[in-house]
């Protein structure tokens, strides 16, 4: 009986950093896209499909949508909050957004105070529930990264920093960056009807 020659794997030189990685993937992902109007390809790209990968393990084949293109004037935070003018963050400097009466640090308290002052209470889970809207505030060692709001159907959407704005499931968000939802809160969706519709 003759034995079988191993396989030898060709040397591929050095071994690319994840930022390199990136950096390849959206050089190659922007040159081959420039000319691309539709969301779907856009998303469905393979070097997009690669980026999302390293960043949301959990968008890696699921269903999810760009909902918007890039908009640097407002984030995660401001989108939950339903604010599409202004960054909402608490900087010392003051620089941003941020509602009176929540304190100016990174911290679950004072995103909670601060979704509070638009009339939103913590709740015990991120079910769809009958009259009510919520919000998802994710952290990562504590300190807040991301918040998502649910939609009325029961899926959520979410503002990815500077990027477009994506329609996902909750927790496919969950990871190294953002790191897990860490607090749900919601409020009573406003009243509809005859008497509200003509009001400003």
């Amino acid at each position: 009986m003759s034995a079988v020659p191993a396989k030898h794997t060709p040397a591929t030189g050095p071994t690319e950093s994840i930022e390199e990685k990136f950096r390849r993937l959206a050089a190659v992902w922007l040159a081959e896209t420039a000319y691309v109007s539709s969301s779907s390809d856009l998303v469905g790209h393979p070097a997009f499909q690669e980026i999302v990968g390293m960043v949301f393990p959990g968008l890696r084949g699921q269903a999810y949508e760009i909902k918007s293109p890039r908009d640097r004037r407002y984030n995660c935070i401001a989108w939950a909050a339903g604010d599409e003018r202004n960054w909402w963050w608490p900087d010392l400097t003051e620089e941003d957004t941020w509602p009176a009466g929540a304190a100016r640090v990174e911290l679950v308290a004072a995103f909670r105070d601060a979704f509070g002052t638009l009339g939103y209470e913590v709740c015990g889970d991120d079910r769809l529930e009958a009259g009510y809207e919520k919000i998802a505030l994710f952290a990562l060692g504590g300190v807040p990264k991301h918040a998502a709001r649910q939609l009325p159907g029961g899926r959520w959407t979410s503002k990815l920093g500077p990027g477009e704005d994506i329609e996902h499931a909750l927790h496919d968000l969950t990871g190294m960056v953002y790191g897990s939802v860490v607090l749900v809160m919601k409020r009573p969706l406003p009243a509809t009807g005859p008497e509200t519709e003509g009001a400003q």
